[in-house]
């Protein structure tokens, strides 16, 4: 998170080169960072791989000379998630952890079908197939009046409430447009 918000806010500190560094040292043979030494939770491995790989995003669009670095990087960590349908246990397809199919805003570190997407859409990552069931499970989120809802909110401070669990949720109708503008504009002819 750190790397992402240093990189997005342009600060000018080279110490940030000394973080990329390091979080790209720590990722593991099969794509995915995991929370910390020894925690070999695979959910929690999904929270940490999306949380570097937007940092690493964030760096490589404010220090685009160093993109061949993180290039190698980037494709690991996209190809966990994607082995596991971005949800999934990779040999049964039984969903890891229910509260990833729910929909949060913030997200803040944690993760979710529609955040990782987002970040899929975000960096125009190369459309795969086995995103599909990824975008089958939003499509079938969106309510009659065509919004998504907020479905889960994560602990922590928050100054004011904007919306309600529940309750149709304009930030997550808005990161769910964007996802399915991305995926009809790759896969042409398929309708959002």
């Amino acid at each position: 998170m750190i790397l992402s918000l240093l990189a997005y806010f342009g600060y000018p500190d080279e110490r940030i080169h000394a973080i990329a560094g390091y979080l790209l040292n720590q990722q593991l043979p099969d794509g995915r960072w995991e929370p910390g030494p020894g925690n070999q939770v695979l959910r929690y491995a999904f929270d940490t791989t999306l949380l570097v790989l937007d940092g690493i995003w964030e760096y490589v669009k404010s220090y685009p000379e160093y993109a061949n670095q993180v290039f190698a990087a980037q494709q690991k960590g996209r190809e966990f998630l994607l082995i596991h349908r971005l949800y999934q246990e990779k040999l049964t397809g039984k969903v890891i952890e229910p509260k990833m199919t729910l929909f949060s805003f913030p997200p803040r570190w944690f993760y979710d079908v529609l955040t990782a997407l987002d970040y899929f859409q975000a960096c125009r990552a190369e459309q795969d197939a086995r995103l599909t069931d990824a975008i089958t499970l939003l499509r079938a989120k969106q309510g009659r009046d065509s919004t998504w809802k907020l479905q889960n909110r994560h602990a922590g401070k928050t100054f004011f409430e904007m919306e309600k669990v529940g309750q149709p949720s304009q930030w997550n109708t808005l990161r769910a447009l964007r996802v399915l503008k991305w995926w009809q504009r790759s896969n042409k002819g398929e309708q959002p």
